[in-house]
C-alpha cells in the first residue's frame, strides 16, 4: 500500500489539485498521459483491495470529473436543483472516500469505495444525458423560431428561406452531436425538454403571466385604467426598436401621445368610443409591420375585437383580449424584423421596408 499511497500523492493529492486554476485543472485531467497513469493506479488499487472493479480510459475520465465537481463546482453546476446536488454529493464521496482508504484502510472501507464508484458511474451517465438535453434547449428554441420564419418567407416567395434552411440543417446537426437520438426525438416532436423538478418553475411562470392579466382585467372592471398608458408605452418602445423610418415614427408618436391619452381616460366618463378608435389605430399598424402571411390572422383578430365592442362585451375582457394578443403579435414581428436586419441584409422584401 505504501507504493500506492506514493502514487496517490503524486497523481491525486487533493491539496495540490485544489491549487490549480480551472483552466490548468482541465488541462491536467484531459492529458492522455495523466489519464493512463491514473487508470493504472486505480486498477492496481482495486487489485490490491481484492475488488473486481476495473477502469478503462473512459471510466477514468468519468472518475476525474468527480474532482471537477468537487473543486470547481460553480463552473460545472450552473443551477442548484436536486439532480445537480446529488451529483455534487456523489462526487464528494468519490474524492474523499478515496483519501479515507489511505488513512483508514479496512475491508469495509474498500467495499464501500467500490460501491461509491459504481453508484457514481451510473448516476453520472444519467446526469450527462440530462445535461445534454438542457444544453440543446436554446438550440431547439432557435430551430423552432427559424422554422417559423422560413415558412413565412416561403409563403411570400422570399428566396432568403434557403439561407434559413441551411441554418436549420446546421442546428439539427448540433442537436444530434450533443444529445444524440433523444435530442432528435425532441426535435421531431417539436418539444423542449422540461424535467420533473423544473415543472414547478414552468408552472410559476405561467401563473405569473396569467395573474398579470387577471389583475389588469380586475382593475379595468373597477374603472382603474392606469395600466393602459404603461402598456401603450411598452408598445411604443417595441415598435421603435423595430422601425427606423423617421416619418412613420413621427406620425406614430403623434397618434400615441401618452400624456393626452392619460388625460382623456381620466376625464372622460364614457371611454368606449375612445378606446375603440385607439385600438383600431393600433390594429392598422399591424398590417404595416407584419409579414403579409400574417394578414389573415390579424383580420380575424380585428373582427373578434369589433364583435366584442358591437355585442357589448365587458370593456375589461375586450381590453385584456386585445392587449394580451397584441403583444404576442408584436413579439412575432420583432423576431422576423431582427432576423431580417441581422442575418439577411440583402433582399428585404417584407412590409417592414415599405413603411
Amino acid at each position: 500500500m505504501e507504493y500506492l499511497k506514493q502514487k496517490y500523492n503524486e497523481l491525486l493529492n487533493y491539496n495540490n489539485l485544489v491549487k490549480l486554476s480551472y483552466h490548468d485543472f482541465t488541462k491536467y485531467i484531459r492529458n492522455t498521459d495523466n489519464i493512463t497513469k491514473i487508470k493504472n493506479f486505480l486498477n492496481l488499487l482495486m487489485s490490491a483491495l481484492n475488488l473486481n472493479l476495473r477502469l478503462n480510459d473512459n471510466d477514468t475520465k468519468v472518475f476525474l470529473t468527480s474532482y471537477m465537481f468537487n473543486i470547481h463546482t460553480d463552473k460545472v453546476i450552473q443551477t442548484k436543483d436536486d439532480v445537480n446536488t446529488k451529483m455534487e454529493l456523489l462526487a464528494n464521496d468519490v474524492v474523499f472516500n478515496l483519501e479515507t482508504l489511505f488513512t483508514d484502510y479496512s475491508i469495509k472501507n474498500s467495499l464501500k469505495y467500490e460501491e461509491t464508484l459504481k453508484n457514481y458511474f451510473v448516476y453520472f451517465q444519467q446526469w450527462k444525458k440530462r445535461d445534454s438535453l438542457i444544453i440543446i434547449r436554446p438550440i431547439l428554441k432557435s430551430y423552432f423560431e427559424l422554422e417559423s420564419l422560413m415558412n413565412i418567407f416561403k409563403e411570400e416567395n422570399n428566396q432568403d428561406y434557403l439561407h434559413i434552411e441551411r441554418k436549420l440543417k446546421s442546428l439539427k446537426n448540433n442537436i444530434k452531436l450533443i444529445a444524440g437520438k433523444e435530442g432528435l426525438l425532441y426535435l421531431e416532436k417539436r418539444q423542449v425538454p422540461v424535467f420533473t423538478n423544473e415543472k414547478l418553475y414552468t408552472d410559476v411562470q405561467k401563473t405569473v403571466h396569467k395573474a398579470f392579466w387577471d389583475v389588469f382585467e380586475e382593475n379595468i372592471e373597477q374603472n382603474n385604467l392606469e395600466q393602459i398608458p404603461k402598456l401603450l408605452l411598452d408598445i411604443k418602445n417595441m415598435i421603435q426598436e423595430m422601425i427606423s423610418n423617421k416619418d412613420f415614427l413621427k406620425t406614430f408618436d403623434e397618434n400615441i401621445d401618452l400624456d393626452l391619452i392619460t388625460n382623456i381616460i381620466n376625464s372622460t366618463s364614457d371611454k368606449t368610443q375612445f378606446m375603440f378608435k385607439l385600438i383600431s389605430y393600433l390594429l392598422s399598424l399591424l398590417y404595416k409591420l407584419q409579414p403579409a402571411s400574417e394578414d389573415k390572422n390579424t383580420k380575424l383578430f380585428e373582427e373578434n375585437i369589433q364583435k366584442m365592442f358591437t355585442n357589448g362585451e365587458k370593456t375589461s375582457k375586450t381590453l385584456r383580449y386585445f392587449f394580451e394578443n397584441y403583444f404576442k403579435k408584436l413579439e412575432l414581428i420583432k423576431k422576423v424584423t431582427l432576423y431580417v436586419k441581422n442575418n439577411l441584409n440583402k433582399n428585404r422584401n417584407t412590409k417592414i421596408e415599405e413603411i
